[in-house]
């Protein structure tokens, strides 16, 4: 009877660490319903903030568990997680930036054309790189195998530069034994 109820009082507690200002469930498997959501509450500038801020963002990076099933979607490429992504960016810093840019280089390897065509050459390091903390060798590897795989794919004209530019840096990137 007691793990029930301490099922209950968790399930509880998830529920409401999931649920933005409106009192409305966070709609973290909808990527149309969530970016519409973060849309209508718009951004807003603090005094002493660097970057804006977004109740239903604020609300996402408050709930490590709708915002890692967030990032876990936008890791598929998936063209409207990407938005949501986009979308993302405006209002993370620190950690959960990190954490964002992770996934959008997992993303490359699995929808390329998608994820080169939002990023400008300057931002095409943080995406074309080994975005695993402490990988293995073989893992490394794999991720570097994988991202050229993705970018072989790339066959839109207007891509190739960026295609080459990621290219270069994959390439440049190498393990290092921890």
């Amino acid at each position: 009877m007691m793990k029930l109820r301490l099922f209950i009082i968790l399930s509880v507690v998830s529920w409401a660490h999931s649920v933005y200002a409106d009192g409305v469930k966070l709609p973290v498997d909808d990527p149309d319903a969530l970016l519409a959501a973060i849309e209508k509450a718009g951004t807003k500038n603090y005094p002493g903030t660097t970057n804006p801020h977004n109740a239903v963002i604020d609300e996402l990076l408050a709930d490590d568990h709708a915002y890692n099933k967030v990032l876990a979607h936008i890791e598929t490429g998936d063209e409207k997680w990407l938005k949501v992504a986009d979308a993302l960016g405006c209002c993370v810093d620190a950690g959960p930036a990190e954490e964002l840019g992770i996934s959008i280089a997992i993303a490359l390897t699995h929808s390329p054309e998608p994820v080169l065509r939002r990023q400008s050459m300057s931002s095409l390091r943080d995406v074309c790189t080994v975005p695993l903390i402490e990988p293995t060798k073989a893992e490394f590897e794999a991720h570097v195998k994988a991202v050229k795989a993705a970018l072989q794919r790339v066959k839109d004209p207007a891509l190739q530069e960026k295609k080459m530019e990621c290219l270069k840096e994959i390439n440049a990137v190498h393990w290092v034994q921890q």
